[in-house]
């Protein structure tokens, strides 16, 4: 029985990450400084389905690369919210759709 469920949850996993989206959200901003970038990413860091977190300080931006099937924007821009900092979507956009087939 444990075998079983086991390989029921391999072939789950491997079902889930085979269909993933990525997706890239841009936050407008109020951060103004390095120090700024930095506790926002230590703050965001654990964010379930966060893949990287890029930011231009001189635009006041930050673009976070994440998993759709384990995140949101929304839910990305409150963690942002909650370190401190305000933060509106720009866009939300795909970069990378993965619907790969066993043959």
């Amino acid at each position: 029985m444990k075998k079983r469920l086991f390989l029921f949850s391999a072939l789950l996993a491997f079902i889930v990450s085979a269909n993933a989206t990525i997706r890239e959200v841009t936050l407008q901003t109020d951060l103004h400084c390095e120090n700024c970038v930095k506790t926002i990413k230590d703050k965001i860091k654990f964010e379930k389905g966060l893949k990287k977190m890029a930011s231009d300080v001189e635009q006041k931006t930050i673009t976070l690369t994440y998993d759709d099937k384990s995140t949101n924007s929304k839910v990305l821009a409150e963690a942002v919210r909650k370190a401190g900092y305000q933060a509106t979507i720009i866009e939300d956009k795909i970069v990378e759709k993965s619907n790969k087939k066993k043959k």
